[in-house]
């Protein structure tokens, strides 16, 4: 062998052993991350989620990490005739599901400068019956695809392959592929990413043709920009996120066969443009969420629709902490339990939050609202701890105030009686329909409009000004 050739085969020796120990050295420190991200997401499966099996075996090039978690679902018992006795609750039914992570290190994963690239699957999952099995037949699990920067930055791509879940014989969903791709700063905290899903489409069946609804949704886009919590739910994270929806229609199919006819259309939502916004004041966060478009109900235009949600003072991490023991199913909870959620929900409405939620309507130039809004404030009455054995419910309502605001103009509602297919609603026959409604008090005629307005404070319902008896289930009985 000559020297010349001696030098390129040691020099290649060379490279492929250096190679070789900074593959090696980088599987170790993405197996040292890997281990990091899981023991901080072991503390959140409690209650019905628990984790049963964890492994990671490195080799020099590549890596493979299995994670097991079962899920305690509760089984639906048959129906019982109405005169048999009540039958034991059947315990859960454990799910076991298996994810992998196959992991290639770096420093050229994939012909790609970077430290690690994953690819992460759903491996398997025991425990689910015949029938479900086959529900899911045609649909394919997730795929995520991480590549890892040696800054500890991340960047990846989310698939949902096209399929679909024959839930027969109530309702089959079909979709197209989703995708998403992610990035994640070095820091871990601030992400952003895009979503994009074509079309989605659920047909509902029933015995009784009137009931049965087709519902699509078409051009789905979504771009976000977040900064996830130190503590508290991740959906509480900061930051913004704008979408589109080219279009959501709902029909109701016709009769098939020789007799087909064709579909009737109930509702139509175009061009749809969402944003949400999410803030954080100290340890309270804020929710706003707006979303725009035109659409139709029936073969009735509406020239603009509207939707605002907000969630103001949000004591963020006692939130998450409630999260976590609900899961427990309090009903078999201890006394402590019970007293860590009466301490929670204490420090929930300490911070004085409210819930709004308004859907708005322009039809004819005329302006058509029905509006939500629930608000907590302490209760210098309300015992400091929680009374042995008292449901949640009665406590919560001392605290509670809302009320449901409904504004429908009457020049809409002979067009959209037509354009749901019920011509014989005439302005006189709605004008006869409503004025019983009217004399008892459950609407208000002020002239070009109907109102209605229910109320909640100081633990009495009104209906326009009018007490109005609580249902006893309020009340847990």
């Amino acid at each position: 062998m000559s020297k010349a050739l001696t030098g390129v085969v040691a020099a290649v020796v060379v490279v492929v052993a250096a190679y070789g120990g900074a593959s090696w050295y980088l599987g170790k420190q993405v197996e040292g991350r890997y281990n990091a991200q899981i023991d901080k997401v072991i503390p959140m499966l409690k209650g019905p989620y628990k984790l049963i099996d964890r492994s990671y075996k490195r080799g020099v090039f590549t890596s493979k990490a299995l994670l097991t978690v079962e899920l305690d679902l509760p089984i639906t018992p048959p129906a019982a005739p109405a005169d048999a006795p009540a039958a034991a609750a059947p315990p859960a039914a454990p799910l076991r599901v298996t994810i992998e992570n196959e992991v290639m290190h770096g420093p050229l994963p994939g012909l790609r400068l970077a430290a690690a690239k994953a690819e992460t699957r759903l491996l398997n999952v025991d425990g689910l019956d015949g029938a479900t099995r086959q529900m899911f037949a045609k649909a394919s699990a997730p795929q995520i695809t991480t590549v890892y920067g040696f800054d500890g930055a991340a960047s990846g791509r989310v698939l949902l392959p096209a399929g679909e879940i024959d839930a027969a014989p109530e309702t089959h969903t079909r979709w197209q592929a989703l995708e998403g791709d992610f990035k994640s700063a070095a820091d871990g905290v601030h992400v952003e990413g895009t979503v994009r899903w074509p079309e989605v489409s659920v047909k509902g069946r029933s015995d009784d043709p009137t009931r049965q609804v087709d519902l699509t949704m078409n051009g789905f886009r979504a771009e976000f920009k977040s900064e996830l919590p130190a503590s508290g739910p991740s959906f509480m994270a900061t930051g913004e996120g704008h979408g589109t929806i080219d279009k959501i229609v709902a029909v109701r199919p016709g009769a098939q066969g020789a007799q087909s006819a064709p579909a009737t259309p109930l509702f139509a939502i175009d061009n749809l443009k969402i944003v949400s916004k999410t803030t954080r004041d100290g340890a309270l966060s804020n929710v706003l969420q707006t979303a725009t478009g035109t659409g139709s109900i029936g073969r009735t235009p509406l020239e603009a629709l509207n939707f605002e949600l907000a969630l103001q003072r949000v004591d963020t991490e006692a939130f998450g902490q409630l999260q976590t023991l609900i899961s427990r199913e309090l009903g078999a909870s201890s006394e402590t339990d019970r007293a860590q959620v009466w301490s929670l929900l204490q420090r929930l409405v300490a911070a004085k939050p409210e819930y709004k939620v308004k859907f708005g309507a322009t039809f004819m130039g005329r302006q058509g609202e029905i509006g939500v809004a629930l608000m907590l404030r302490p209760d210098p009455s309300a015992t400091q701890s929680m009374p042995p054995g008292m449901p949640l419910s009665p406590i919560m309502l001392q605290s509670a105030t809302g009320h449901i605001d409904v504004r429908l103009p009457k020049a809409w509602l002979p067009t959209l009686a037509r354009g749901l297919e019920q011509p014989a609603l005439t302005p006189e026959t709605i004008a006869a329909m409503a004025a019983p409604l009217v004399e008892q008090g459950f609407l208000k005629d002020e002239g070009e409009v109907y109102v209605t307005q229910l109320t909640y404070e100081n633990g009495q319902m009104l209906l326009n000004g009018k007490p109005m008896p609580i249902p006893p289930a309020a009340f847990g009985r």
